[in-house]
């Protein structure tokens, strides 16, 4: 599925972003990168964060062996593109 086909099921890109502040039940706040203007989004679901750099999988490695399954996806793995991600996050939620 294309990032175009998700957006047309209800997924919603939003960029130059990062959280802005507390999460809510169904809600998220978000800071814009170029003015610092904050929005809070509701009827929220799931925020999947997208970042460049590296790999950040340190709660990977630190729940590994502590809880009984831990699934590594998205940028735990690799920087990759947003479809990766949420293509990682559908194949763990199809493993519950």
């Amino acid at each position: 599925m294309t990032v175009a086909n998700r957006v047309v099921f209800g997924a919603h890109f939003t960029m130059f972003t990062e959280p802005g502040g507390e999460a809510g039940e169904h809600e998220a706040t978000i800071a814009d990168l170029l003015s610092g203007r904050t929005e809070v989004i509701s009827a929220v679901d799931t925020v999947v964060i997208r970042t460049h750099g590296l790999p950040n999988d340190e709660l990977y490695f630190e729940l590994a062996g502590r809880v009984p399954e831990v699934l590594r996806v998205g940028d735990a793995v690799a920087v990759r593109f947003v479809d990766r991600a949420i293509f990682d996050g559908h194949m763990a939620g199809r493993r519950l």
